[in-house]
């Protein structure tokens, strides 16, 4: 495996990004999702993450619908 990007690096793509969150009730921040976009005609639904004790809830595919 290949070096981890630096906190810039990651910081500079979250900012040329659309994300999106995905948080319980009580406002837990339980699942992320990161967007690249031309913003035209195209898009790259990347950096899917949903924390592992609410896995297979669905959650998931709510980042596409």
């Amino acid at each position: 495996m290949g070096e981890r990007p630096k906190k810039e690096a990651i910081i500079k793509s979250l900012n040329n990004s659309i994300c999106y969150g995905a948080f319980t009730k009580n406002g837990q921040q339980v699942g992320f999702a990161r967007v690249i976009t031309d913003y035209a005609t195209h898009f790259y639904i990347c950096d899917v993450v949903v924390k592992k004790e609410f896995r297979n809830k669905g959650i998931k595919i709510l980042f596409v619908l």
